[in-house]
């Protein structure tokens, strides 16, 4: 399961390496778009679109071997009820990567430019780690220049 579609970059490189997956997104008229983009490459049949919140994720728990959210994250309105709907669903694990403080800085000054705002995160790293630790999870982090990646595992303390 994706979280947040977004315009589908993500999708296609899965499906690409001949994933199938669910993407989910509140945005029904982005996911119209990356649905074309993977059309475009011939790849739309295998990813499913839902249009959905993350914060109330309309699947039975344990739906999922595997829970991805790239850069979104701090787009949520409510970040701990996303990491509890992420937490519930899957049965494996969660991949969560986003952008850190100099990635942050770095969207701002870019989307500055075009006269846009780029929203801060509403969630620190330290308690992503915390919640899904709490959760019961086993939590590694990896750290790049401008990206966190948080790979969290169920059952394996």
């Amino acid at each position: 399961l994706e979280i947040g579609t977004g315009r589908g970059y993500m999708a296609l490189t899965l499906a690409h390496k001949g994933f199938k997956l669910t993407t989910i997104d509140s945005d029904s008229k982005i996911q119209r778009s990356a649905r074309d983009i993977l059309k475009h490459y011939r790849v739309e049949k295998l990813v499913r679109f839902k249009c959905m919140d993350a914060e109330c994720i309309n699947f039975k728990d344990d739906s999922f071997d595997y829970v991805l959210a790239v850069n979104f994250i701090h787009h949520a309105k409510n970040p701990i009820r996303c990491l509890s709907e992420m937490a519930r669903v899957a049965k494996e694990k969660i991949l969560i990567v986003d952008v850190n403080k100099r990635g942050a800085y770095i969207l701002e000054k870019v989307h500055a430019k075009d006269g846009h705002k780029h929203e801060r995160s509403k969630i620190s790293f330290p308690r992503i780690r915390e919640f899904l630790w709490k959760a019961g999870m086993k939590v590694r982090t990896y750290r790049s220049s401008c990206q966190t990646t948080i790979v969290a595992s169920k059952g394996e303390i």
